[in-house]
């Protein structure tokens, strides 16, 4: 395999979008389809969705004449949509620039692999075929593979797993501090309670921040505050306060501010009722970060529940959070029977970061009774 500089930056994909985008290029007969089918079920076995989009520089011919969707077509639809239990498919009867029909597939996909497409903006594979095709000068593929080489599918998949973690590093890390809530069982507002001369709030607030200036991914990012709770008056002058929107409440809703206020970036939230999380805790969740994990909710040992609100998330999964709130689905441990979802155990070191606040008691159990 023979790898070259490509004009696109490591991890960047083109035209804004999320999913990894990858093409496979070469002259007919170089072997595109074998190869993307070679590899489709090694993909697939490690968790990830993926979409192919094939470029026919012949002219598309899919439908027969004669079925109910070709009539559609025939008669005038723009875009016939056929589903059954098993499978789905739709046609668009307008042609589309390579832009226009990759955002045309679904949201909730890890990879596509686009076959063809020589001339475009990808981060690609050139395949030579059985006669060593030459690149075309210019074209800046990330690699090349020769012609009935020994691991051809192996080796491919090896790029495609380099790609998903470069994408993974250069995606928009941002630090949420969840502060709604009306802090009834406390009493009083748990983002005024005090320790060490510090309010929670400005405490967890600074811990978060310090998580963010240690990670390049989010040092150009300040840590922003979701919800609308009560907050000392430092912490609202020094940074972005993000409220909930409309018709939302809970931490649900924090959630949904976040991603479309940032709706390309990753998010790390943190809860503020938290008095005992650390840098180093926080580092750990998004170590767990991976190919194919739209979120990461940490799990407590002998715990039933995950820890949504110290908790990871990445783009991917806020559709997914939309549809749950439109439903009136507002319990974040939900997502945890989302196949995309990882829920990694924690491990004991860091167990005692994830005991929250809820009571007058608790409080003291967690800072002691000076700092009532």
């Amino acid at each position: 395999m023979q790898t070259s500089k490509n004009s696109y930056e490591q991890g960047q994909q083109p035209f804004g979008l999320l999913p990894v985008v990858i093409g496979v290029c070469g002259f007919s007969g170089s072997g595109k389809t074998t190869l993307i089918e070679s590899v489709l079920p090694s993909l697939k076995s490690s968790g990830l969705a993926v979409a192919v989009l094939k470029h026919d520089v012949h002219g598309l011919v899919m439908d027969r004449p004669g079925k109910d969707t070709n009539r559609f077509v025939c008669a005038g639809a723009d875009f016939v949509f056929a589903h059954s239990t098993t499978k789905s498919f739709q046609i668009y009867s307008t042609s589309m620039s390579l832009e226009d029909a990759l955002r045309a597939l679904p949201l909730c996909l890890d990879l596509i692999i686009v076959e063809g497409h020589k001339n475009s903006p990808l981060r690609r594979v050139w395949l030579d075929g059985p006669k060593s095709d030459n690149e075309p000068a210019g074209l800046g593929s990330i690699a090349r593979l020769p012609w009935n080489v020994t691991g051809r599918a192996e080796q491919f998949f090896e790029i495609i797993k380099s790609e998903l973690k470069k994408s993974i590093d250069a995606r928009p890390l941002r630090y949420g501090l969840m502060a709604g809530g009306k802090s009834t069982r406390m009493g009083s507002p748990k983002a005024l309670l005090e320790v060490d001369g510090e309010f929670l709030a400005e405490r967890t607030f600074r811990i978060l921040n310090s998580a963010a200036c240690s990670n390049k991914a989010a040092t150009k990012y300040k840590p922003v505050i979701l919800g609308a709770g009560p907050l000392p008056g430092s912490l609202i002058n020094q940074t972005t306060l993000l409220p909930d929107p409309p018709c939302t409440a809970g931490p649900a809703a924090g959630l949904l501010a976040a991603s479309r206020w940032a709706p390309d970036s990753a998010w790390m939230i943190c809860a503020l009722d938290m008095p005992g999380i650390t840098p180093e805790t926080i580092d750990w969740i998004i170590s767990m970060r991976k190919p194919g994990a739209w979120a990461v909710l940490p799990k407590l040992p002998n715990s039933p529940g995950v820890e949504p609100l110290s908790a990871c998330y990445e783009p991917m999964i806020f559709p997914y959070i939309e549809s749950m709130v439109q439903k009136g689905r507002m319990a974040l441990n939900e997502l945890a029977r989302h196949p995309k979802v990882i829920t990694p155990l924690v491990p004991e070191r860091f167990v005692p970061a994830f005991t929250n606040v809820n009571r007058p008691q608790d409080w003291k159990n967690a800072v002691g009774s000076s700092n009532k």
